[in-house]
């Protein structure tokens, strides 16, 4: 999680802007689950009804040690490997993958922000229309093409150091058989 902000601060932020929004938050407790098996972190409710799975994830942005700089390639596989942590918890908890799977993403970094969401689900880095890094020959990208058509909706928070969500950016994922129900979530978040 970023420094300066706690699990519990960040989890308590994304459950509160839920509920804002007319949902039923519930945690789930990873520590009822048999060993190795992982769950997200929420059961999110519309109108009283089981309606999508959520996962947070907060990275760290890292500058290279050799560097000292932020790497496109780093911020990348760093987020593809956040998103297929998630999948395996999203496929545990609903193996069918009978309900939304919402994977939300926190950060109090101005650097690592919504583009970095964005370069990472393509596996480049666009500046307006064009492309300045190709990376989709990275091991890592290439690993987590089906992890990422598996998330239903991807969503990124800007948050401030006190975990304050100030931006709130939505993608849903084109080829979800239950775009219905994303697009109702999407319209609710």
């Amino acid at each position: 999680y970023t420094p300066g902000m706690t699990e519990h601060q960040i989890l308590s932020s994304v459950s509160d802007y839920l509920v804002g929004r007319d949902c039923e938050v519930i945690r789930l407790n990873t520590k009822a689950l048999p060993v190795g098996i992982k769950c997200p972190d929420f059961q999110v409710l519309l109108n009283n009804e089981s309606s999508f799975y959520c996962e947070v994830k907060s990275p760290l942005l890292q500058a290279n040690e050799i560097t000292k700089m932020f790497h496109w390639t780093t911020s990348v596989t760093k987020l593809r490997d956040h998103i297929h942590k998630a999948v395996e918890q999203f496929s545990d908890q609903d193996p069918r993958h009978e309900s939304p799977w919402v994977l939300i993403f926190t950060s109090d970094h101005i650097q690592l922000n919504w583009s970095s969401m964005t370069h990472a689900y393509a596996g480049k880095v666009y500046y307006g229309d064009k492309v300045i890094a190709d990376l989709t020959h990275l091991k890592r990208v290439k690993d987590t093409v089906r992890d990422i058509e598996q998330i239903d909706l991807f969503v990124w928070m800007q948050m401030n150091e006190q975990a304050d969500i100030y931006q709130v950016r939505l993608m849903t994922q084109p080829k979800s058989k239950l775009r219905s129900q994303v697009i109702t979530i999407g319209k609710k978040t």
